[in-house]
């Protein structure tokens, strides 16, 4: 019984990536839909920040990847208008809360080394 729970750890546990990439800058309306897009969003976190009706410049992502399993699975994805390192901990906060209520673990965090990374990764998130 013991092996058998801890292949499920294992198979349940990952690494979630996360990457932002650069966008062209546009806006596009959807009639059907009466949306705009283009802009930044955050998951409706955007008007706390000050950053409602802005411009998108990066598409932030979120990948979870398996540690001992084959599988990568887009968890999130944001588009974002030069985000400081407090706003990326409350994301990446955000998307691990959903990936563990999902039932998966979350070992470790993986990101390039971007200077608001640098930040994230420097400050403790358990405050």
């Amino acid at each position: 019984m013991k092996r058998a729970n801890v292949e499920l750890f294992q198979a349940l546990s990952g690494s979630l990536v996360m990457d932002e990439m650069s966008l062209k800058q546009a806006t596009t309306y959807e009639k059907h839909s009466d949306a705009v897009h283009g802009l930044v969003n955050l998951g409706g976190a955007e008007d706390d920040l000050g950053l409602q009706d802005q411009l998108a410049t990066h598409l932030l992502c979120f990948v979870f990847v398996g540690l001992s399993t084959h599988y990568r699975l887009p968890v999130g994805y944001y588009f974002t208008k030069a985000l400081t390192g407090d706003q990326l901990e409350q994301l990446a906060l955000k998307v691990m809360a959903s990936v563990e209520e999902a039932g998966f673990q979350v070992v470790r965090l993986v990101g390039d080394n971007h200077r608001s990374n640098c930040k994230f990764f420097v400050e403790p998130i358990w405050r």
